[in-house]
C-alpha cells in the first residue's frame, strides 16, 4: 500500500499552515493533516500522539512534523513503528527541554492563562522567522498574528506544559530503523544546527540533516520550494 503523508503542525499555529504550503506543489502521495490546536485534554506529548493515532487509518505513513509537531512525530514513530516508514522533522529536535527551558515554559503557560493568546502571539510569532528577513516578511507575519491570536489560550498553555515534560529521543534515533530527515534553519532562534548534529553523528546513522540559509523557525514559509524538494527526495529514496 502506498504511504500517506501526515502533516503535523507546531505550537502557536494550526493546520492552516499547511494550506499555505501544500497547494503550491504537486505531491505523489495522499495527504492528511491533523489539527490539535484546540485540544485541552492532553498533558504530555505522548498523549497527543495517542489521541492522533486513533484518527489514523492502518497506514503506512510518512510523517512531517513542524516544531512541536516533530515532538509528536517522534512519539508516534517510537510507539507505533508499524505505521511509520519515514519522518521529516521541520525546525524540530529530538532533545528534551533543559531545566532552564522548563522554567521558561512555565512562565509562558502562566502568561497565556493570565493575559490570553493575543499578548503572547504578538511577541512569539515574529521570533519564528529569520531576524534578517523580518522586515521583508512583516506583511506575512502580521497576517499570521491576526490569524493565530484567536487560538485557545488554555490549549496553548497545555501544549506548553506538555513540551516541558516531553521525553528525550536521542537514544531512540540511534536504535530505530526508521530514517529521519531534519530540516533546519541557520537563523533558527530556538535550535542551533550544532545541537542537532550532536545526536545524528554516530556510526551507521540513517538520518540526515539539511541546513537552510536565511531561514529561521518557519522553513515552509521562508523556503517553501527547498522544503518541498527535500521532502520529495527523502520520501522517494
Amino acid at each position: 500500500m502506498k504511504p500517506t503523508i501526515l502533516f503535523i503542525h507546531g505550537f502557536g499555529e494550526d493546520a492552516q499552515i499547511w494550506d499555505d504550503f501544500l497547494p503550491n506543489f504537486s505531491w505523489d502521495w495522499d495527504i492528511e493533516k491533523i489539527d490539535y490546536s484546540a485540544w485541552t485534554d492532553c498533558s504530555s506529548i505522548a498523549e497527543y500522539a495517542d489521541k492522533i493515532v486513533k484518527e489514523l487509518n492502518q497506514g503506512p505513513y510518512y510523517l512531517v512534523g513542524h516544531s512541536m509537531g516533530g515532538y509528536i512525530a517522534l512519539e508516534l514513530a517510537s510507539k507505533y513503528s508499524d505505521k511509520i516508514l519515514k519522518v521529516a522533522m521541520v525546525n524540530s529536535t529530538a532533545k528534551a527541554d533543559t531545566d532552564e527551558k522548563k522554567v521558561q515554559r512555565a512562565k509562558t503557560a502562566e502568561l497565556l492563562r493570565k493575559h490570553g493568546t493575543s499578548v503572547f502571539i504578538r511577541t512569539f510569532l515574529p521570533n519564528m522567522f529569520a531576524e534578517s528577513k523580518r522586515d521583508e516578511l512583516k506583511g506575512l507575519i502580521d497576517i499570521l498574528i491576526n490569524k493565530y491570536q484567536e487560538l485557545s489560550n488554555e490549549a496553548l498553555a497545555r501544549a506548553t506544559e506538555s513540551m516541558s515534560v516531553r521525553a528525550d529521543f536521542q537514544s531512540f534515533l540511534q536504535e530505530t530503523s526508521i530514517p529521519f530527515l531534519f530540516i533546519a534553519g541557520e537563523e533558527d532562534s530556538f535550535f542551533t544546527i550544532d545541537s542537532i548534529l550532536e545526536y545524528l553523528q554516530f556510526p551507521g546513522s540513517k538520518h540526515s540533516l539539511v541546513s537552510l540559509p536565511i531561514v529561521g523557525h518557519h522553513a515552509t514559509y521562508e523556503a517553501p520550494t527547498a522544503v518541498h524538494y527535500l521532502l520529495e527526495e527523502f520520501f522517494n529514496q
